[in-house]
């Protein structure tokens, strides 16, 4: 049935399972970065970069408990080259997704599907913690695809992986019940978006917002009548701007969890269409 269901949805590349395989919607790979543009990130990105050992110590730090059904992280050192790690927003993310779980769980999910899955370890939580729907990740990144992998292998969870460029390898047709988006959030130059696979989960362009806002434009086309949107956003995102763009689209916007990190505030937006009942609006 999964497969089916999948096979239904997808029109790209999708690793783990077999099902039909019409063209990868991917940008070609850029090379490795330098030292140089890795101590950028570091300091550009709100908190830095942390290695997993630090980044799981404060998890157990920020969460408000740690348990069993938190995911195992298999990946260190060189893994994060070219892939994004866990930081403060995934652990936000994953408290906020803990804080809906009533919610997330009454509505009763058949499809989640993670756009820019990176280590795969949001996914991974909710699939811990949320038995029962079809999950699907994907990312335009391949290393972040065979991360993400071992990611779900390690925890034995059953998500399928599609490579590809935000929704453009689904017909998606108003059948995601949950959406969940760590997207490129930084504000860079434009240029910097593309500029190699590490600059493509955190640079974010103009205001951080020029890739969430391509996924935004279309939300409608993406969510189900009771779908949710769950999205990590900057205080220099404009917020509060999202949320009347989503407003005058027929969706409703609040924050979840907001949390500060280093010179800035992280916090994740859930929007939903705005004739269901769960929420308030921003």
């Amino acid at each position: 049935a999964l497969s089916m269901l999948l096979g239904a949805l997808c029109t790209a590349r999708v690793t783990g399972t077999a099902l039909p395989a019409v063209g990868l919607l991917t940008t070609a790979a850029r090379g490795p970065i330098s030292k140089q543009h890795v101590a950028t990130i570091i300091n550009r990105h709100p908190g830095g970069c942390k290695t997993s050992s630090e980044s799981m110590a404060e998890s157990a730090g920020k969460k408000e408990s740690v348990s069993k059904n938190d995911p195992i992280m298999p990946l260190m050192g060189d893994d994060f080259e070219n892939v994004y790690e866990p930081s403060e927003d995934t652990y936000l993310f994953m408290d906020a997704l803990e804080k809906e779980m009533p919610d997330l769980k009454a509505t009763r999910p058949a499809v989640i599907m993670e756009i820019g899955c990176g280590s795969g370890m949001i996914s991974a939580y909710l699939a811990k913690n949320l038995h029962g729907p079809a999950y699907i990740a994907t990312d335009i990144n391949p290393h972040a695809i065979a991360a993400a992998r071992r990611t779900f292998e390690a925890n034995q969870l059953p998500i399928d992986l599609v490579q590809g460029n935000l929704c453009a390898p689904f017909r998606l047709n108003k059948r995601v019940d949950v959406m969940l988006f760590n997207p490129p959030y930084v504000p860079t130059p434009t240029e910097e978006i593309t500029s190699s696979w590490i600059a493509r989960s955190w640079a974010g362009g103009e205001k951080g917002r020029e890739v969430t806002d391509i996924l935004l434009d279309k939300l409608e086309n993406y969510l189900s009548p009771t779908g949710r949107m769950y999205l990590v956003a900057l205080d220099s995102n404009d917020p509060q701007e999202i949320a009347l763009w989503m407003n005058s689209k027929g969706f409703k916007c609040k924050v979840v969890l907001k949390r500060t990190a280093g010179i800035e505030r992280l916090m994740i937006l859930k929007i939903w269409p705005g004739d269901t009942t769960s929420g308030s609006s921003t």
